[in-house]
């Protein structure tokens, strides 16, 4: 043995995959901010018929974007507007396709940007129209569409109105069944501890309530906080991702914030499809980076 050597274990070591996709530097600080690149060296997510399915409940999705459209569930989704199926649900507003080119945007295919998940299989329950705005009742009939359709994930970066038992009841019966309620925590700047927003603001179990963090990981200013009915703090300040047409554009929101988790969640649940809804909120708990100035 040399002088000045020691004796010491030979770690393997791996590369961190980033995709090639061409808007990459446009979201990587956003991906490296929840280790996704580090993820990616164990599973980019899987569109197999045993991968879990994210519903989306918002605008619809846009299902001929070439960045979407492969992961997009053959069934497309659901309209509550209409009561249609398949491709009523296309997007017409670009909420919708944003947030789902967080979760599952194609990755590595030399285009745009990548999802949290490069391949998966995405779901939509349009409830909201042209202009961004939903009732209730037709939020009701979504949550209820994505469990019997078996999504194990729904996306909701939506809110407003007060408390409904309604909804309360729809997302306990999905609790029952084993689903994660994956919702955004607002954009009031409020303490939602004091100042209740819903459906983020629901106690069931299942509900991931997810506040919005910047570039530098503290809380945007926008974004409702409280210690014990926000979870978790994802990016949402500047988030590029896909809109209508062949489109992509830069939003800002703890809407923007809630498809990172979503996708997370699956990318966590197609690694181990044996986990449970409890299971995999607690490993997401779990792996947060504990950040000073987000507690409360």
């Amino acid at each position: 043995m040399r002088a000045g050597y020691t004796v010491e274990p030979d770690y393997p070591l791996t590369l961190f995959a980033t995709p090639n996709d061409d808007r990459w530097t446009s979201i990587s600080a956003a991906m490296s901010r929840i280790s996704a690149p580090a993820a990616w060296d164990l599973t980019t997510g899987s569109s197999a018929a045993n991968s879990p399915i994210v519903c989306i409940i918002d605008t619809g999705i846009n299902y001929g974007h070439p960045d979407l459209a492969a992961n997009v569930h053959p069934n497309k989704g659901f309209n509550a507007i209409t009561g249609l199926s398949g491709t009523a649900c296309n997007d017409d507003n670009s909420h919708g396709s944003h947030c789902a080119g967080t979760i599952g945007a194609i990755g590595n295919n030399g285009q745009g940007v990548a999802g949290v998940q490069w391949s998966a299989r995405m779901l939509g329950c349009k409830f909201m129209d042209s202009q961004g705005s939903g009732y209730t009742s037709d939020a009701v009939e979504c949550v209820r569409y994505c469990r019997e359709q078996g999504a194990k994930i729904t996306s909701n970066s939506w809110g407003g109105g007060g408390f409904s038992q309604a909804l309360y009841d729809e997302i306990a019966i999905s609790n029952a069944a084993g689903h994660l309620f994956i919702a955004a925590a607002g954009n009031d700047n409020a303490n939602t501890d004091t100042s209740a927003s819903y459906p983020s603001n629901y106690a069931l179990a299942n509900v991931i309530s997810v506040g919005a963090s910047d570039d530098s990981d503290a809380r945007a200013s926008f974004s409702n906080y409280g210690a014990t009915t926000v979870d978790l703090f994802a990016p949402g300040v500047g988030i590029t991702s896909t809109v209508l047409g062949s489109a992509y554009a830069s939003y800002s929101g703890t809407s923007m914030a809630t498809p990172h988790v979503a996708g997370a969640a699956a990318l966590i649940w197609g690694y181990n499809p044996s986990l449970t809804a409890a299971d995999v909120k607690r490993i997401l708990m779990a792996s947060v980076d504990p950040i000073a100035g987000l507690k409360g």
